[in-house]
């Protein structure tokens, strides 16, 4: 059963990587369109949340270092 599901995940991606490009010649979608649209919408997500990201790293950074997750 193993062998088999390790086959699955094997062949997962790269069967995606082939259907749903299928898929959207099919719907007949701007693929490339589609593509720059969620990348430019991902960019402004990453610049409204990263201030956050950073903040917490170096909060839990600061605690690792002063001993008090230790207690």
């Amino acid at each position: 059963m193993a062998e088999y599901l390790g086959l699955a995940v094997a062949w997962l991606i790269p069967l995606l990587l082939v259907l749903l490009p299928l898929y959207a010649l099919y719907k007949r979608v701007d693929v490339y369109a589609v593509f720059c649209s969620g990348a430019a919408e991902g960019l402004a997500l990453l610049i409204k949340i990263l201030p956050n990201l950073l903040a917490m790293l170096v909060a839990i950074e600061v605690f690792k270092s002063s001993g008090a997750l230790d207690m």
